[in-house]
């Protein structure tokens, strides 16, 4: 989960889409872009996703803290899909409808993909045991004795 929440503040500063108006001017478009994306959002998810994991490693799984985590998760992932159908449905720039074509970029996809593994690695975290040193001796004195 540390990692996935890295991936969604990295994502959310790279190119999300790529538009071109014409086949002559392309305008890359970031998700930190102040006012038109929420990539803004996104890291600031991200942030909070990274915190939450370093509490789920270390303390106790149950509780609020995996719920919370998934939460965040899950909201990065939506945020990440609601810009995707915003940018796909782009035919204007500037308020005046051109001929535009959008390649969506690899910041939006990172984002998405950090998001939606967040959410699963809370879950995974919450529903797989936990294993500590003690636990780890005691694995290895039961298969010593058999």
């Amino acid at each position: 989960m540390l990692i996935a929440g890295a991936m969604t503040i990295v994502g959310s500063a790279m190119p999300w889409a790529t538009i071109t108006a014409f086949d002559l001017v392309e305008i890359p478009l970031r998700g930190t872009e102040a006012g038109q994306y929420y990539g803004g959002a996104t890291a600031l998810l991200g942030v909070l996703s990274v915190v939450l994991g370093g509490l789920l490693i270390g303390r106790d799984r149950g509780g609020w803290r995996w719920i919370l985590t998934a939460v965040t998760g899950m909201a990065i992932a939506l945020i990440a899909v609601i810009d995707m159908v915003r940018l796909l449905g782009a035919n204007q720039l500037g308020g005046i409808e051109l001929d535009l074509s959008v390649e969506l970029g690899p910041g939006l996809w990172i984002t998405l993909l950090g998001g939606l593994v967040v959410a699963a690695g809370a879950v995974l975290a919450r529903f797989t045991p936990r294993w500590t040193r003690r636990s780890a001796r005691r694995a290895r004195q039961d298969t010593q004795d058999e």
